[in-house]
């Protein structure tokens, strides 16, 4: 599995960086992302709160290449157990289809490194990190020619505590 995570990151890293892309549109924008933290092995779950900065090219009609970088605002406790997210970092392809006046949906594809910090009471803290393929859906709707807003559900990473998925609702910037 860790080679097909290489091959998949060198993949979008080749495609992003490809002069067609470069020569393409651009956009950049951020999210507040209600990120979810399932622990394995517990009936409970987290909630974080989490600031998403995103960072895209246009490639193709309908297809983008995205980077995106979050770091924890506020972190939760369930039972003895506070969970915060240090980082998230990926890369994604996103594949658009207009639906409509100014709305749009997309799917996404991509690879999310993922850094989490557990404290369980009275036993210390550790972090829970991984790299795992990422997938979500969400819409834009586009409020003018060079801003829209959205709304996405996000598959982060399955990592060995316990799955991270987000509801985000963020604005993009179109230069």
């Amino acid at each position: 599995m860790q080679t097909f995570k290489r091959k998949l990151v060198i993949a979008v890293l080749a495609l992003v960086f490809s002069p067609a892309a470069l020569a393409a549109g651009e956009y950049a924008g951020g999210q507040w992302a209600m990120m979810n933290y399932d622990l394995n092995g517990s009936s409970g779950s987290a909630d974080m709160t989490v600031a998403v900065a995103r960072y895209g090219m246009n490639w193709r009609p309908n297809v983008d290449f995205e980077a995106r970088f979050g770091l924890g605002l506020a972190d939760d406790t369930v039972g003895l157990v506070t969970v915060d997210t240090n980082y998230i970092l990926g890369a994604y392809v996103v594949g658009r289809l207009p639906a409509g006046n100014n709305v749009t949906v997309y799917g996404m594809l991509g690879i999310t490194r993922s850094d989490l910090s557990v404290n369980i009471t009275g036993l210390g803290s550790a972090d829970d990190s991984g790299t795992d393929i990422s997938y979500g859906f969400g819409l834009d709707y586009q409020v003018n020619q060079k801003w829209a807003a959205n709304l996405e559900y996000m598959f982060y990473a399955d990592t060995d505590g316990g799955e991270l998925t987000a509801l985000s609702l963020g604005a993009s910037y179109s230069f």
